[in-house]
């Protein structure tokens, strides 16, 4: 019961009468002071973090473990679009400072003028600015998508000096509040904490919701004992295994320094055999994860510790672009560990899987993937140049292979990508083709979309 009172007294940031306390920290209603004062002596009397004031209040000490003296600081930084491959894709960044639980202020960068149309020169300027105001106090991030490693990177790339702040992810922290959910997105995550979440909501509702969750995980915190900002650091790190990397070809450094892009990786025993081929939208944590102390180790985890000695990284644009060089590179080394993968049975794939093309980031910038769909002739991507330099030829290819009248036998990559649009289909761009009768206007919204994605790269999707 102390510990919750302590609580009250941090969020209040005030004193507190006797009464108060007991009402509401230890929901006893009626009774007066002297009652309250009765109830609470006992508690308090060993307290080295608090005492009574002048006039008879309780109120926290300044300084101490349980203190909010370091609480004073934190930094809530927000980014827009949570996954990116460059700053230059960056719609907004927004900061907001608090002080003991209250809000300070507010930075809107990137609000005017996009990073994309922004040159070097402003961009150093912008994170110079940044630096200048973060100081060294703690950052809270939502930690989903890849913007701690990106805005990181940033930082040391435009003022040659690393981030030394300490950051906290909200992610790393729900997953050791959560251990047995997977947590999607920030509006999974606010809905696990009883918020209203949201969809592509503008960044005012995103930044909101950002602090409401840190303050709603806080709480969760307080009853692990987790009180201080310092052990809230500390909780939210996953203690990593001790492996002996001796027998590997790769080392933890290795690890540490993997990209949070999309990709393939493949695994390999001392013979240079292939044993295992996975994909992951996110390599960095996905490799990491199989390094990760865990109490009780899957058969299959245990065999490809066992047995792996290098691995091999090819990075690619898109998810469903990992998903299908997964499936392509299995079918090629048949890896013993490998288990095919079997689309659900209960997905429509006519619902997806009709003459259409699917936009989507390729692994070279400044290039867009795209991936003709035909259920009779099959899938065939190809790439076209952000500026569309190389459209001509796109058009021609792709004129041959949607008004082909040779069948096929049936292209099983279809399944996987009936599979991947089951779960991403609301956040891909496509045309449709069967709603234009002639052809050249579907090159022509092609022209028109990648036009304007000098301007808004981020209408292309990063899975």
């Amino acid at each position: 019961m102390y510990e919750h009172i302590v609580k009250y007294l941090r969020e209040k940031a005030a004193p507190a009468s006797a009464s108060e306390i007991v009402n509401q920290v230890l929901k006893i209603k009626g009774g007066d002071e002297q009652t309250a004062e009765q109830i609470l002596r006992p508690i308090l009397k060993d307290a080295e973090n608090i005492y009574y004031t002048k006039n008879g209040l309780i109120e926290l000490k300044q300084g101490g473990a349980e203190s909010v003296q370091e609480d004073e600081h934190i930094v809530f930084c927000k980014i827009i679009p949570a996954s990116s491959r460059s700053i230059s894709q960056w719609n907004s960044l927004q900061l907001v400072f608090y002080r003991r639980n209250k809000e300070l202020e507010r930075y809107n960068f990137f609000e005017h003028a996009p990073a994309t149309q922004l040159n070097p020169l402003q961009l150093r300027s912008h994170f110079e600015q940044i630096r200048n105001l973060i100081k060294n106090f703690p950052i809270v991030f939502d930690g989903f998508g890849n913007q701690i490693s990106l805005f990181k990177c940033t930082m040391l790339k435009l003022t040659g000096k690393d981030l030394e702040n300490p950051v906290i992810s909200l992610y790393r922290v729900a997953k050791r509040i959560f251990p047995d959910i997977k947590i999607q997105d920030p509006a999974h995550l606010s809905f696990l904490l009883g918020g209203r979440g949201y969809k592509d909501a503008v960044m005012e509702i995103q930044m909101n919701s950002l602090i409401e969750q840190f303050f709603s995980l806080r709480q969760f915190c307080y009853d692990k004992e987790v009180t201080s900002l310092t052990e809230l650091i500390e909780f939210q790190e996953i203690k990593k295994t001790k492996v002996d990397f001796g027998g590997y070809a790769f080392n933890d450094a290795f690890l540490e320094n993997l990209p949070s892009d999309p990709g393939v990786y493949i695994m390999k025993n001392e013979a240079e055999q292939v044993i295992y081929v996975g994909k992951s939208k996110n390599l960095y944590n996905r490799l990491n994860s199989y390094f990760t102390g865990l109490e009780k180790v899957e058969k299959k985890l245990e065999k490809i510790r066992f047995e792996i000695h290098d691995i091999e990284i090819i990075l690619t644009g898109s998810e469903l672009e990992a998903l299908l060089l997964e499936q392509e590179l299995i079918d090629q080394y048949k890896p013993p560990i490998n288990r095919q993968l079997e689309v659900h049975e209960r997905i429509r794939k006519e619902r997806y899987i009709y003459k259409r093309i699917l936009f989507l980031p390729s692994a070279t910038m400044d290039k867009i993937k795209l991936y003709f769909i035909d259920p009779q002739t099959g899938l065939r991507s190809m790439e076209v140049q952000a500026d569309g330099s190389n459209i001509d030829e796109i058009a021609e290819e792709a004129t041959l292979f949607l008004n082909s009248d040779k069948k096929n036998h049936y292209d099983k990559r279809l399944d996987l990508v009936a599979s991947w649009l089951y779960h991403n289909e609301d956040h891909v761009n496509s045309i449709d083709i069967r709603k234009y009768a002639d052809f050249g206007e579907v090159i022509r919204l092609i022209k028109d979309f990648t036009k304007t994605l000098k301007e808004d790269f981020s209408r292309v999707v990063h899975y």
